[in-house]
């Protein structure tokens, strides 16, 4: 389970370190021609067991700051069903933008 910030930031560069490894690719070497690099993050991410399993999604919550994926899960209209889907998609939307900061890639 997440329990600060700087956790969360460990997890954030596991998934980073794993986007990397499976495609081959050096630190900052995105080759946006090759491949859609947020669709990979968004696959990575969404996948995640801080996004799929609900008691991991409220570690990043109740832990975390949390406001850009507060903010994104607003922008892009989510009407979670319930405080737990609500925690689930906070989470994704945390750790989505948090690996696109370490690919350089700002929202």
């Amino acid at each position: 389970m997440i329990k600060n910030e700087q956790e969360l930031w460990n997890y954030v560069d596991q998934l980073v370190e794993g986007i990397r490894e499976d495609y081959n690719m050096s630190d900052f070497d995105v080759d946006l021609d090759d491949f859609d690099i947020e669709d990979v993050i968004h696959q990575t991410v969404e996948g995640c067991e801080y996004v799929i399993y609900y008691n991991r999604a409220h570690s990043i919550c109740l832990n975390c700051d949390i406001q850009r994926g507060e903010s994104l899960v607003e922008e892009m209209g989510i009407k979670p069903s319930s405080y737990n889907d609500y925690a689930s998609w906070v989470a994704y939307a945390e750790l989505r933008l948090r690996v696109l900061d370490r690919f350089n890639i700002y929202y």
